[in-house]
């Protein structure tokens, strides 16, 4: 479980890079060194809103974004997880003293989402996982560096509560972090959120 976390968080991180993320849903089929009794069905790409907790909205791929994992086991769900990730810009160095940039407002780490689906409450409870801070660029005029915060969580809901999340009529989502917390409230979500969620489950069901 732990080797496909890590595999979940680096290729949300990657797909963070990428200019516009394709929402994708892979299983672990082709993975030679899986445990092929156990399925696992990954969802990626997912950005739950433009809405940055920096204040204002990305004009970027930045953000966070909401992947899923369906372990099937002779035809059953034995068990389904979300991955949180954020992605920020960070600064460091030169004329600015200490680290400026969305770094400081990042949620470190996510601990809890909470979700409101038509008036149910849905708390999925997050563990930590990777974090990452690493420069890429050079400022010549400031001689300050430029380059990005990564953190991620994972948590357990039940398959059911994830369709009332994605067939809500009505959703409210608040992220809460070690340090900083974020709502995201229906008209604040991303248009495809929901549709990609279905996309997901319509798979899942699909190997059942």
């Amino acid at each position: 479980m732990f080797r496909f976390l890590s595999f979940c968080i680096l290729a949300l991180f990657l797909a963070g890079c990428a200019i516009t993320p394709k929402f994708t849903v892979t299983t672990n089929e082709n993975d030679k060194f899986a445990d092929k009794s156990v399925l696992e069905v990954h969802s990626y790409n997912n950005r739950l809103s433009d809405k940055s907790i920096c204040g204002g909205t990305h004009i970027d791929e930045q953000g966070l974004y909401i992947g899923n994992i369906a372990y099937i086991k002779d035809n059953k769900i034995i068990r389904n997880s979300i991955v949180a990730s954020y992605s920020a810009n960070a600064q460091a160095g030169g004329w600015i003293q200490g680290m400026t940039g969305c770094y400081k407002q990042g949620f470190q780490p996510i601990i809890k989402i909470i979700f409101v689906a038509d008036g149910k409450n849905i708390t999925v409870n997050m563990t930590p996982g990777k974090s990452d801070l690493h420069f890429t660029n050079y400022n010549n005029i400031s001689g300050g560096f430029g380059g990005q915060f990564f953190e991620a969580s994972i948590g357990d809901l039940s398959f059911n509560d994830l369709e009332l999340i994605a067939n809500a009529n009505v959703l409210d989502i608040k992220v809460v972090g070690g340090t900083n917390s974020q709502t995201f409230e229906q008209h604040e979500l991303e248009k495809a959120f929901k549709t990609n969620l279905k996309t997901f489950i319509a798979d899942v069901k699909s190997r059942l």
